[in-house]
Parts: structure tokens; C-alpha cells; sequence
């Protein structure tokens, strides 16, 4: 038999749908079984709910001396000192440029003793951000710097959780947990997971000088929602995916989308939920399949934008793109498989030739698209935006979310950068039933969908509400002293009594909360009308219909009477 009649052969071979289904069913599950295991694992590991990081210096400030002027953009923060000075428990980074060390210290003050001014570059951990000063070199104490041993400093206290309960704050020096020292914050790490969930940890910080001992008790289950928030986007990308692959096994586009679905919902379920460096034969699974679904879920992806939205014949005739694109792919995988295996160390050549893969993988795609854009029907082109459009916003939605938290430095918050994401799976399940793309006939009830965005839009509404409300008590506001007499109300330079000063924060608390809570209420009945009309969903008064028609039916008799009044009443 000839090559080409081999490959004629080969290309007519079509596996039963039932195939194709078990075969992606067996996939989604064991996808979803690590994505659920991985998740009780995260939730049960040991944790004392802040995160410790490196410090960039190992000089100890100790003592607080006056400065000239900060350089650079000043901070906004609330809690920042509004007085210009370096402060016990900042880090000495450089001096005029010149990266110091403890064993350099005394050395560089030595040099720069006869000069006017000194640059310093400062790390202020409660703020973790580098600060940057010009002192008087005669204002800088001699003995204001101090070695510091081993120790991480910690980058954020979940609020509410074990270490904050404790008394932990963002900015101390942890120097040894459980009277064990460590080297930099992997070694940390190890220690506390050493220890089990539930017992006590005794934390010995160093915060402005002073030394503290704070008993911490790991938590024995728990996991922030933010990481929750994350995981059930992950899940509805999985639930979107194997729903369009299992309708239609059959179908190459349906199974090409659904398949990469399924591995994107793997990869953002799994994103965030890892404590501490992995090991483990679970852990080397999942790391395994999560480089694994990478690379399939790109394939997938670029080979799917041959058939959705729409199918392009013009593009499946290239049949040798579609080649160098499983060719790109098993390059791709070959070298997973050599570097899980410990034949790839890590090595450079290793990461350029696995990256040049990926990238031959889009660029032959986008390349092929761009070549054939000519021949795309308006309606491709029309679904394409739409999809595009869902796509941009999403990211940007993510992206604003991730710079919003890393830049209030809210990093156990980080999991709420899945929200935004929300939207391509829902979008492409409105597209698919809106369009019938696929060969997929979704169709929901109209009063089904009417009642879930009722719904949605009272439950984010009463959520909205609920949020403001509870952080009202938090604003501090500044009042003025008031004095009521009997004809007048006179306001007073001396500071308000406490007392008072808390009777009428109560009061505007309380008045604050009447008119949010009559603004929103007047929005959501607003939202609700307009819904409404959406859904054809008028108000009617059925009792004054009822009177009415019994009016009209026994004033007249004759069925022509009795039409022309109905059709009186209806106008």
C-alpha cells in the first residue's frame, strides 16, 4: 500500500461519538479530581495566614535620626509619619549608591565623613517600599546601625486570621520560629510546615527595636474566600467546557472548544492554591498535568479558531498549518517529558526552545488567519468581534483587579482577579445559543432566565448595600464641637467631649445608613423596571381588569356588541 493511500485511510477513520465522549469525560474527571483534592489539601495545610518575604538588607536601623528631604514621589498612606526621618526598624540599603552590607557599614560612614550631605536608600517594611532621603551626614549617629541576623519580614497579615488575632502586623522581623533559625524564607516556610495544624508557634519578632514573642495557633482548616472566588471560576470554565464537548463529540469544533475550556479551568482552579514549596508524588502529578493542560490548552485553542465560531474550509485546506501546529505541540510536550524526567535540568536552551515552540504554535495560526482574513463571511467577522470584545474586557477587567491589589498590597485578596474572567465562558455561551454555533441548540425558558437576573440583580444589590454599610463604622469623622442652646446652636475651637464626639458619630452613622439604604432601594426597584421591560414583564392590576370585563359582559349581549367592548377596553 502507497504512503497516499495509507494517509486517505488514515484521514477517513472516525471514532464513535460515545468514543469521544468517554475519552473527554475520563479527562474532565481526572482534571476535576486533582482540582477538588488540591483544593482540601490547600485548605487543610499548615498556616499561620500572613505571607514573610526576604528582606533587601540585612542593616538594622536602631536608632531614628532627622533627614533634609525625602526624594522621590511621597506615599499616600494614611499610617505614614508626616515628619521627613529615617526610623528604628527601617533597612539601610545603600549610601550614596553604594549597596551596604553589615561588614561594609562602618567603612562607607568612614568615607563619606567629610561630606556635606548623604543620600540613603532606606526599606520601610510596614509599607514594603523603598524610601530614598538626603540627611546631614553630622545628623547620622555613628552607632544608629546594627547587624541583623537571618529573618524575613512579613508582607501582609490576612485580616482576621490567626496571626492577626495574634497581634502579628505587616512589617515585623520574624527571627525564629519555635526557636529555630533559618536562612531566608524557603527555610522559614519549612520550619512552620513542619509544625501541625492546630498547634501553637511561638514567633519571635523583632517591630521597632523591641523584641516580642507572639504564640501564633496554626489554623487546622481554612482558606480565604478571595482563593475560593478563583477556584469556582476555575470551575465554571471546566463545567462550560465539558458541556459543549460532551453535546457534541461528534463535532471537531465542539470538542476542540470544549477540550480547551476544560484545560484553562484546570489551570485557573489550580492558580493560586499552593502553600509552600511543592513535594510530594501529588504534587509532582499536579505540577505534571498543569504543564500538560498548558500546552494543550494553546492547541486546542489555536486549532479550535479553525472551526468557532464558525467553520472556515478555506483555513482546514491548509492542511500543513495544521500539521506544524501538532508538530509545534509535540516538540512542545517532548521536552515536559524530558524535563520532568530530570534530563532537562532547568537547563537555558531548554526554557528559549520550549518558549520558540509555543510561539510557533500562534504565530503559524494567526499567520494562517491573516493570509485567508479576505474570505471571512460577515457574520464570522461580526461573531469574532463580539467575541473579541468579551475577550479585551475580561483581561482588562482582570488585569485592573490585579493591579488595584497588588498596588494596596492586598496579595491575599489576589484570587478576586478570576471575576473579570467570568465573562468569556458566559459569553460564549450566550454567542452559542444566540447564533446556534456549534450545531448546539441552547434555549433557556424565558421566565427561567428572567427569574436568575431578577435574581443576580436584588443579590448584588442587598451585597452592594451590606458592603457599604459595614464600612461606615470604619471612616473616622472629624465633627465639630456643637453646643445647643434654646435659641441657637453654636459651634465651639475646643475639642468635642468624647462622649459626645461618639453620640453624634452614631447619629450620622445612622442617618448615613437611612439614605444609602433609600438610594439603593430606589436603584434596585429602577434596575427592576427596566428588567422588566426587557422581559415584556408589565405591571398589571388584575382585579380592575376582572371588573372590567364583567362590565362589559353584562351591558351587552350580542357577540358583536360584546367584541367592539373588548376591543374598546384593550385600546
Amino acid at each position: 500500500m502507497s504512503m497516499r493511500n495509507l494517509k486517505r485511510r488514515l484521514s477517513g477513520v472516525r471514532l464513535h461519538p460515545n468514543v469521544y465522549r468517554l475519552i473527554i469525560g475520563a479527562a474532565a474527571l481526572y482534571l476535576l479530581f486533582l482540582l477538588v483534592v488540591n483544593l482540601v489539601r490547600f485548605a487543610r495545610s499548615t498556616t499561620d495566614e500572613n505571607i514573610f518575604r526576604d528582606p533587601p538588607s540585612r542593616v538594622y536601623v536602631t536608632r531614628a535620626f532627622p533627614v533634609l528631604e525625602r526624594l522621590g514621589p511621597r506615599g499616600t498612606s494614611p499610617d505614614e509619619l508626616v515628619r521627613d526621618s529615617v526610623d528604628v526598624g527601617d533597612l539601610l540599603i545603600s549610601l550614596n549608591g553604594e549597596s551596604v552590607t553589615p561588614a561594609r557599614i562602618d567603612s562607607l560612614l568612614g568615607t563619606f565623613a567629610g561630606a556635606d550631605t548623604v543620600r540613603l536608600d532606606v526599606f520601610r517594611t510596614p509599607e514594603d517600599r523603598v524610601l530614598t532621603f538626603r540627611a546631614l551626614r553630622s545628623a547620622i549617629p555613628t552607632d544608629c546601625f546594627q547587624p541583623l541576623p537571618s529573618s524575613v519580614y512579613v508582607m501582609d497579615v490576612a485580616e482576621g486570621g490567626v496571626s492577626d488575632l495574634a497581634g502579628m502586623k505587616k512589617g515585623d522581623l520574624i527571627l525564629r520560629i519555635n526557636g529555630k533559625t533559618f536562612s531566608n524564607a524557603f527555610e522559614a516556610d519549612a520550619v512552620l510546615r513542619s509544625g501541625q495544624s492546630g498547634d501553637t508557634v511561638a514567633y519571635d519578632i523583632l517591630r521597632h527595636g523591641e523584641h516580642i514573642t507572639l504564640p501564633v495557633t496554626l489554623a487546622s482548616f481554612g482558606i480565604q474566600f478571595a482563593f475560593l472566588v478563583v477556584f469556582v471560576t476555575g470551575l465554571a470554565y471546566w463545567g462550560t467546557g465539558t458541556f459543549i464537548a460532551l453535546s457534541r463529540p461528534g463535532a471537531a469544533g465542539a470538542r476542540l472548544v470544549g477540550l480547551a475550556f476544560i484545560c484553562m479551568g484546570f489551570l485557573i482552579g489550580d492558580m493560586f492554591l499552593q502553600r509552600g514549596s511543592p513535594s510530594g508524588g501529588f504534587e509532582t502529578l499536579r505540577a505534571a498535568t498543569r504543564a500538560l493542560t498548558l500546552v494543550l490548552a494553546l492547541t486546542f485553542w489555536l486549532h479550535g479558531k479553525f472551526y468557532f465560531p464558525l467553520k472556515r474550509p478555506e483555513l482546514l485546506a491548509q492542511r500543513w498549518a495544521i500539521h506544524a501546529l501538532y508538530l509545534f505541540t509535540g516538540v512542545a510536550l517532548l521536552l515536559l517529558a524530558l524535563g520532568i524526567a530530570g534530563y532537562l535540568p532547568g537547563t537555558v536552551w531548554f526554557q528559549v526552545v520550549f518558549l520558540a515552540m509555543l510561539l510557533g504554535m500562534v504565530g503559524v495560526t494567526f499567520w494562517v488567519h491573516w493570509r485567508f482574513r479576505k474570505y471571512r463571511s460577515r457574520e464570522y467577522a461580526r461573531i469574532r468581534k463580539l467575541l473579541r470584545v468579551a475577550g479585551f474586557s475580561a483581561g482588562i477587567g482582570a488585569a485592573g483587579v490585579a493591579w488595584y491589589l497588588v498596588a494596596t498590597k492586598q496579595f491575599f485578596q489576589v484570587g478576586y482577579v478570576g471575576l473579570p474572567l467570568l465573562f468569556i465562558p458566559l459569553s460564549h455561551l450566550y454567542l452559542i445559543g444566540r447564533y446556534q454555533l456549534l450545531d448546539l441548540r441552547l434555549r433557556v425558558r424565558r421566565n427561567i432566565l428572567y427569574l436568575v437576573v431578577t435574581s443576580v440583580w436584588i443579590v448584588v444589590g442587598i451585597v452592594t448595600l451590606a458592603r457599604i454599610l459595614l464600612y461606615l463604622p470604619t471612616i473616622y469623622f472629624q465633627l465639630p464641637n456643637l453646643r445647643f442652646t434654646g435659641t441657637s446652636v453654636v459651634a465651639l475651637e475646643t475639642p468635642p467631649d468624647p462622649a459626645q464626639q461618639e453620640f453624634f458619630e452614631k447619629l450620622v452613622l445612622i442617618a448615613l445608613s437611612l439614605v444609602l439604604t433609600f438610594v439603593f432601594v430606589k436603584i434596585i426597584k429602577l434596575g427592576q423596571r427596566v428588567i422588566d421591560r426587557k422581559f415584556y414583564r408589565a405591571q398589571h392590576n388584575y382585579n380592575r381588569a376582572a371588573n372590567e370585563l364583567t362590565e362589559v359582559m353584562a351591558t351587552r349581549l350580542e357577540m358583536n356588541a360584546l367584541a367592539e367592548g373588548l376591543v374598546q377596553k384593550l385600546a
